[in-house]
Parts: C-alpha cells; sequence; structure tokens
C-alpha cells in the first residue's frame, strides 16, 4: 500500500498536480482563487486522505515523512511542492496556462474518492495535467 501511496506522491509530483489532491474542491476561480491556493488546497485534500485511509505500518510511515497530523503533513506536503506551492503554475508547458477552476475540480473529486482508491494511488480523472493547463 505504502508503495502504491507513494507512487501516487511521486505521480502527483511528476506531473505537478498540485491540485488533484487537493481539491480544495469546492472553491472557484472566478472567486479569487489563486494556483497557490489550488495548490494547498490539493496538499490538504491528499493529507487528509492519506491520514483517513492508510494504516499500520504504510500510515507510519507517511507520519515519519510528512509529520504526525494531516495539518503537519499539509504543509509538509505544500513545500515539496513548487516551493510551498509558489509556481505551482510552472508545470503548465508553454502556450498553455493554469486553470484554477479545473484545479480545484480535481481537489474535490480527491477529497470524494474512496479509502480504496487512496491505497491503491487512483487519481481522479479531473486531475488530468491536459484539463488543469491547457
Amino acid at each position: 500500500m505504502l508503495g502504491r501511496a507513494g507512487y501516487n506522491v511521486h505521480r502527483m509530483r511528476a506531473l505537478g498536480v498540485c491540485v488533484s489532491a487537493s481539491l480544495a474542491l469546492s472553491l472557484i476561480a472566478s472567486c479569487g482563487e489563486t494556483v497557490e491556493d489550488a495548490c494547498d488546497d490539493y496538499a490538504t485534500a491528499w493529507c487528509n486522505q492519506q491520514y483517513k485511509c492508510l494504516a499500520g505500518t504504510a500510515l507510519t510511515n507517511l507520519m515519519t515523512t510528512f509529520g504526525p497530523t494531516p495539518q503537519d503533513c499539509a504543509v509538509s506536503y505544500a513545500n515539496q511542492l513548487n516551493l510551498n506551492c509558489i509556481g505551482a503554475e510552472a508545470i503548465c508547458t508553454a502556450g498553455t496556462s493554469y486553470d484554477t477552476g479545473a484545479a480545484e475540480a480535481c481537489v474535490t473529486a480527491y477529497d470524494m474518492l474512496a479509502c480504496t482508491d487512496v491505497t491503491h494511488g487512483f487519481t481522479p480523472t479531473q486531475c488530468a495535467i491536459n484539463l488543469i493547463c491547457h
């Protein structure tokens, strides 16, 4: 399980999808949501789901890496994602721009995942990089 969760973290980092998990899910770009906010929301959602769903050694390893609480995890995880989420839009290739509304839809979708999906490293389709950067 931890291997899959670890894979998910690296996969998300590789995609630069700060938003996927953070699915702060209900915030909308038109309401003033920034790229950094969406990234922080993803970190919060990702950590809440991991701490809720993992158990045993997988949870212990997660806590060792990110801290004893979901709140500690969110800060630590966001710090790993583009220096506290500043500059998170850099995940988008030239000619595309970061869509905070789409990023928040990703956060919402991640926040609603079942624990079996979380422990298996599933990423919602709403978190596809081409939906966030277009």
